[in-house]
């Protein structure tokens, strides 16, 4: 990024979160965080990466460069915040406040997922883990933001799995509650199976256009996609990108869903929730897949994101629950 444009980017953050961007030397982040209500000791500099992968169909290695762009994105805001990985399985005996004492996270990141949803109605263990996992994304209150699977599994935490389905050409599409629903669960796709694979374009709501985060980034980004599932009832959330239907996509995959997926951000409707979703990856400029990347769009919104975080804390004195 060059200099004029991370000027640009901290100006349109500083506009849009309600406590000061605290970067700099301890010194200057001790004084921002004073002025907002936190004491230094309070300041948190964590981020928790969440994977909800079965260890047997994702190795861990395989989000490093979903890892990285989170930490390059969080550097942007600041040089001193850290990325941590867990899974769903270390944190399963784990409530919300245990979560925060051991941790102290400033915001929990959501990872993408590899294993097919139907495993959910197959193997016990993950679905006591997905469960439990769902469980704290409807009740917690520490700040998230959840990308592509965790994205999906947001929408089926407070939705049921009937919110969530394949992409489909040839019909409407599948919802993952039908495959949950047969005597032995197993994928309902259809052959070829279609998603969206590249850069693709996308556009504000008019209720997204509000959005802090979004007004502090853009409205009409390139943005990198690698799913063919995709959330299909977003009830109790604002929806905040749809596809642009008016510029092409850039990609050089095949079997491209031509119904796109509409629900490609959203907001938890909750005054006392900061909790937002992405189908679309904005810790990764580009996938094997596109042709071009996303210009810094995702890196400026998940940095976005954290600079709210901050803000979230702040009102909240450092503690979690209610404000």
């Amino acid at each position: 990024m060059s200099s004029a444009s991370r000027r640009r980017f901290l100006a349109a953050l500083g506009a849009a979160a309600a406590s000061p961007l605290v970067l700099g030397s301890r010194r200057a982040r001790a004084a921002g965080f004073a002025s907002s209500g936190l004491s230094a000791q309070d300041a948190r500099s964590l981020l928790l990466y969440v994977i909800i992968d079965r260890p047997e169909d994702a190795e861990i290695g395989w989000h490093s460069s979903n890892v990285g762009g989170v930490q390059r994105a969080a550097r942007l805001l600041d040089p001193t915040l850290l990325v941590r990985t867990v899974t769903i399985a270390e944190l399963l005996e784990l409530d919300e406040r245990a979560i925060d004492e051991r941790h102290r996270p400033l915001a929990i990141i959501g990872a993408g997922s590899f294993t097919e949803w139907f495993q959910y109605g197959l193997d016990p263990l993950w679905k006591r883990q997905l469960d439990h996992w769902m469980a704290l994304i409807r009740s917690m209150s520490i700040p998230m933001l959840a990308f592509c699977g965790s994205h999906q599994l947001v929408g089926a935490a407070f939705n049921g799995w009937g919110a969530v389905a394949h992409m489909n050409d040839q019909g409407p599409p599948v919802r993952i509650s039908e495959e949950l629903a047969l005597p032995t669960p197993r994928g309902l796709w259809t052959w070829p199976r279609v998603g969206e694979e590249g850069t693709f374009p996308l556009l504000a709501t008019a209720a997204g256009a509000l959005d802090p985060i979004v007004r502090a980034t853009s409205g009409a980004p390139m943005a990198s996609l690698h799913h063919k599932d995709m959330v299909v009832d977003a009830t109790g959330f604002t929806l905040l990108y749809e596809p642009d239907a008016a510029r092409p996509a850039m990609t050089s995959g095949g079997d491209q869903a031509t119904n796109r997926c509409r629900v490609q951000g959203m907001r938890r409707d909750d005054p006392g929730r900061l909790l937002y979703s992405t189908q679309f990856h904005p810790e990764i400029s580009a996938f094997d897949e596109s042709t071009t990347n996303d210009a810094g769009y995702g890196a400026l919104f998940i940095a976005s994101f954290l600079a709210q975080a901050r803000a979230w804390w702040a009102d909240r004195r450092g503690a979690i629950g209610p404000g």
